[in-house]
């Protein structure tokens, strides 16, 4: 979760929704390996 964060934070505001929502997948994809 906390490097998810950091991207956002480097991103910046004008990609922050593309970011979040690319980091949004990568954890859902991350969930869904685990489950």
């Amino acid at each position: 979760m906390t490097s998810v964060w950091k991207r956002l934070q480097r991103t910046g505001k004008k990609a922050a929704k593309f970011q979040f929502a690319a980091s949004f997948q990568e954890l859902t994809l991350e969930c869904t390996n685990k489950w």
